[in-house]
């Protein structure tokens, strides 16, 4: 783990994002999430089947350590991970790369506000917030 953080451009939380077949620079973006509602009985803790956290870096060197972490916005408590990937980036600094991941079941303990964040080497470099209700 060595090199320069990258800068995030964007940080989407969606249902799903799919590469666009005839043209291999876009994506579409599926589904985008703000805020979620649970339903049934009883509605917590609530479980979202499927997360997605799609992420645009650029300016980053070398190798690291990236994962997403979601947080309950009052007590800074982690309530879901994702895996930890290793990016490596390339060697041009202003080439703009992809990051997806897809966290499944997810499960909100209580409604509340909750930070989606994007950590780079045990630093958080980008977060959204979500609703749950």
């Amino acid at each position: 783990m060595n090199g320069i953080d990258p800068v995030v451009r964007h940080m989407l939380l969606c249902e799903d994002v799919r590469p666009e077949p005839n043209r291999p620079n876009k994506v579409d973006v599926l589904g985008m999430i703000g805020k979620v509602e649970a339903v049934g009985e009883p509605a917590f803790p609530m479980r979202l089947p499927i997360l997605c956290v799609y992420l645009e870096v650029a300016g980053g060197r070398g190798t690291g350590q990236a994962r997403i972490d979601c947080r309950h916005a009052d007590s800074g408590r982690r309530v879901f991970s994702s895996l930890t990937h290793t990016v490596t980036f390339p060697p041009d600094p202003l080439a703009v790369r992809s990051l997806l991941f897809r966290i499944r079941n997810c499960t909100f303990p209580a409604p509340a506000l909750y930070w989606v964040q994007f950590w780079y080497n045990n630093r958080t470099l980008a977060e959204q917030p979500l609703v749950v209700r």
